[in-house]
């Protein structure tokens, strides 16, 4: 007969709460990252393209207009109704109605206050990529136009 008794013996460990939650954090945090990496490798990197399409204020824009504005198009004689992100290219013109007054930030800086009941030509708005040397012609056709510097 044998002398031996089988004795199962139990360590009881006392674990914080906070480590279980830290526990519990730590892997769903895991499986945020791998749940985005299986992203990234099915459909590719949803930012690759932020950034790229962003265009230089170079040219001439609106900075504020009020009242009865248009722009015609000198490429395709359009009248077009200014809103905060329209350029002006060479060759379009800038018509203020009596109603009409306008700020046209230009390449180098300047700014244009167009007066009401006045027409002006954009015949040049160039700046170069260095930003050293620009160009800009305007040419008021009818009306009164303001220039500061």
């Amino acid at each position: 007969m044998s002398t031996k008794t089988r004795r199962f013996v139990f360590d009881w460990w006392v674990i914080e709460k906070r480590v279980i939650y830290l526990g519990v954090a730590f892997f769903l945090l895991c499986g945020l990252a791998a749940g985005g990496a299986v992203y990234v490798w099915k459909y590719g990197n949803p930012l690759r393209n932020v950034g790229t399409n962003i265009k230089p204020a170079s040219g001439a824009r609106f900075m504020s207009f009020e009242g009865d504005v248009r722009i015609i198009r000198s490429a395709t004689r359009e009248t077009v109704v200014p809103g905060a992100d329209t350029e002006l290219y060479p060759g379009d013109t800038v018509q203020t109605q009596a109603s009409g007054r306008a700020r046209v930030s230009m390449a180098d800086g300047s700014t244009l206050v167009v007066r009401p009941n006045s027409t002006i030509i954009v015949r040049d708005n160039a700046s170069e990529d260095d930003g050293k040397k620009t160009n800009v012609h305007v040419v008021v056709d009818s009306g009164q136009m303001y220039v500061r510097y």
